[in-house]
């Protein structure tokens, strides 16, 4: 009978945090310790822009806040809300809303398409919040703040644009220093999921073959700092291997690794096979969400198990996947 052995799948752990110099988000490599991008704890203003846009007919609009904003970091679209983190230590978020003064406001992201109709009321809220880690920024008192954002309006195939301006005056008071919420992941580095021997008769089912231990990741933040972690895993062999659809790591290739075989990551208890990540987003934003990441539970725990899956026709060897696992917040 002949078999798939020998297999394995590695998985890396790394951090992300938040760097001084550039306000970019950049990961470490391979520490554990974590840096919040947004602190609860931190003082928040809130201000508000509101008016009327003149849509034309069927026209849509769309929020470009890019253009026109300076001392920008680097942007992170957040659920459809935007958050702009800037060199001087501080952030601002701006969310754009559609509806009647007062009611259910339809809030759209960066970019994000949305048909409006002539005169219809619009909301800016632009949210300012601590950035950085707390020994290299100061206590802020009356800093100005003078933003400009754009809103980009056209027709149903924006044909036909035009551009509305929001201008954001604030002056912020950063009173006091912020705590350091920071979180610790336990039991960090290199991790290996080893699936053992499967024979080739198995895999011709079509079926995915589950096997081997598990592995755990647990992360220890402050209670009260009430953090939401984000999780995305990415193929570390192939990094164009990536997309909600794509869930399958690719093998190491060569005369001794088998053919038509893949290892798929799975949340155990779940069971579903993770989709793989873009490798690239954790040097350079904190993702715009693409069904490719995933919100850790509350209690920030997460147990991950591998199995075997047929992708063509199947020729016997070894079979060798890594990944790397990101934890965000």
């Amino acid at each position: 009978m002949a078999f798939v052995g020998a297999s394995q799948c590695t998985l890396a752990a790394s951090s992300i945090m938040l760097s001084a110099n550039h306000a970019n988000l950049t990961a470490d490599g391979s520490g554990t310790s974590f840096i919040p991008v947004k602190k609860p704890n931190y003082d928040v203003l809130t201000v508000n822009s509101s008016g009327k846009i003149d849509c034309p007919q069927n026209g849509q609009i769309s929020f470009d806040p890019t253009s026109q904003v300076t001392g920008i970091g680097s942007i992170v679209d957040e659920s459809g809300q935007l958050a702009t983190v800037f060199d001087a230590g501080f952030g601002m978020g701006f969310t754009l809303h559609f509806g009647k003064y007062g009611e259910n406001l339809k809030p759209i992201g960066p970019n994000h398409f949305h048909q409006c109709q002539l005169g219809n009321d619009y909301q800016v809220k632009a949210t300012f919040y601590r950035s950085n880690s707390p020994s290299l920024i100061k206590a802020y008192e009356n800093l100005a703040i003078n933003k400009q954002v754009n809103l980009s309006i056209g027709d149903a195939n924006q044909s036909k644009k035009d551009t509305a301006t929001i201008i954001v005056n604030a002056n912020l008071s950063f009173a006091r220093n912020p705590e350091d919420y920071s979180c610790t992941l336990n039991d960090g580095g290199v991790r290996n999921i080893y699936l053992g021997n499967v024979s080739v008769h198995e895999l011709e089912t079509g079926a995915p073959v589950r096997r081997g231990n598990s592995i755990t990741f647990a992360l220890n933040c402050p209670q009260k700092a009430n953090i939401q972690v984000m999780t995305m895993i990415y193929d570390e062999i192939d990094p164009t291997n990536f997309g909600a659809n794509r869930r399958t790591l690719t093998n190491k290739s060569g005369a001794d690794f088998a053919k038509g075989v893949g290892v798929q990551l799975v949340k155990v208890g779940d069971e579903t096979p993770i989709p793989l990540a873009r490798k690239e987003n954790q040097a350079t934003t904190m993702l715009a969400l693409d069904g490719t990441q995933w919100r850790l539970d509350d209690n920030h725990f997460l147990e991950i198990g591998a199995q075997l899956i047929k992708t063509g026709d199947i020729t016997p060897g070894k079979v060798e996947s890594k990944a790397g696992i990101l934890f965000i917040y």
